[in-house]
């Protein structure tokens, strides 16, 4: 009785080994598998990289959508359709803008490979100006710049810049006990080169339209051509990197650079990204709203159904358009955003003087509006 015992014990347990292994293999064959993702190939203008590979963002676009996006690097100013079509090593899906003049020369084209299927503007941020406390409460007293609750706006732009086309020295505009009395120069305002880089040409926009305000035609007058050209010399040396300009801002401080131009999304990118370091000036920096300014967007084309997909979760997903300006400082969607809090790896910060809402802007100049103005600046040297 024994041994028939143990017989049965081995002949369950050879039964238990090969009805479990029998489970994986068979389970392997023909347990259901991930679904494939799709890749969508879309060519990318820069400024937008670490958005891009957000890694929340794109555990998104893969769980929810089916996507893999692979962005291909491009200049703004090199994408049309020939060259795309001219790419034998891609086959494109979509491209994303860093300038909507660019987006609105594509759009217009006569396209016959990559034709546009839906487009929109994805991504926004304005032209802000960057200073001190100490020389934003100067402008304040010349009636140049107003406080509304913790933003400042510059709502004398005219003045300002009459300011600057009169040579005016920032020490005689100040009082003597003033550390701005210490800056020999003159007002002036740091940008990058608007010949060579997108926040350089999208600001000389805005100088445009507010140097001839009453002009409604779209073409650029030569008299406000021929101020750009001198308050375009009076600028000096201009870098064509906004970080490099940004990071010289916050390094060398009030004295080299009292008012630079970039994008509002520089201010909260750098904080998030450096919660300790922007603690340290957090009661120093202070964000100039231009009354009017202007917006830098970002704009994507869809080719094809698989570039669609994309494009709709751009457009429609309410996590990706927080994660886009929680994170990145880029507003998405609608126009009032969250400025409460931002979320940075240390916890929540506050970055003081971000308005929720931006109300007074201009609109972008067509593509021939800047083309005349990059002819006039170029004509200078």
């Amino acid at each position: 009785m024994m041994k028939k015992h143990k017989n049965f014990i081995y002949g369950v347990g050879i039964f238990l080994v090969l009805a479990i292994g029998g489970i994986f293999i068979f389970g392997g064959i023909f347990s259901p598998k991930a679904p494939q993702l799709a890749t969508v190939v879309c060519a990318t203008g820069g400024g937008k990289e670490n958005f891009l590979a957000d890694e929340e963002i794109n555990l998104i676009l893969e769980q929810e959508y089916g996507i893999k996006v692979e962005h291909i690097s491009w200049s703004n100013g090199r994408i049309s359709d020939q060259a795309l079509a001219d790419d034998a090593a891609n086959s494109y899906d979509a491209v994303f803008f860093s300038d909507e003049r660019f987006y609105e020369q594509y759009t217009q084209a006569n396209n016959q490979v990559y034709k546009r299927q839906k487009g929109f503007i994805a991504l926004k941020t304005p032209i802000v100006m960057y200073s001190w406390k100490e020389v934003a409460d100067l402008l304040v007293s010349q009636g140049i710049v107003s406080k509304r609750g913790e933003t400042y706006y510059v709502t004398g732009m005219e003045k300002l810049l009459s300011l600057i086309d009169d040579e005016v020295k920032w020490r005689d505009i100040a009082n003597a006990g003033s550390p701005v009395y210490s800056n020999p120069n003159a007002i002036n305002i740091a940008s990058v080169d608007p010949e060579k880089s997108s926040p350089g040409a999208t600001y000389y926009g805005l100088l445009a339209a507010i140097m001839d305000s009453t002009n409604q035609s779209g073409k650029i007058t030569e008299q406000t051509i021929e101020r750009l050209q001198k308050y375009y010399i009076k600028s000096g040396f201009m870098g064509t990197a906004p970080i490099d300009l940004f990071n010289k801002y916050l390094m060398m401080g009030m004295g080299a650079y009292p008012v630079i131009v970039d994008y509002e999304k520089s201010l909260i990118d750098w904080a998030i990204s450096n919660p300790s370091e922007y603690n340290k000036v957090a009661g120093r920096i202070v964000v100039l709203y231009p009354e009017p300014t202007i917006w830098n967007s970002h704009c994507i084309i869809s080719f094809n159904d698989k570039g669609t997909i994309f494009v709709d979760a751009l457009e429609k997903n309410q996590r990706i358009q927080e994660i886009a300006f929680e994170k990145y400082g880029f507003r998405m969607g609608l126009v009032s955003a969250n400025t409460d809090k931002f979320l940075t790896e240390l916890g929540e910060i506050h970055i003081e003087g971000i308005p929720q809402e931006i109300y007074s802007v201009v609109q972008g100049l067509k593509m021939d509006g800047y083309n005349q103005i990059i002819e006039g600046l170029s004509n200078t040297r």
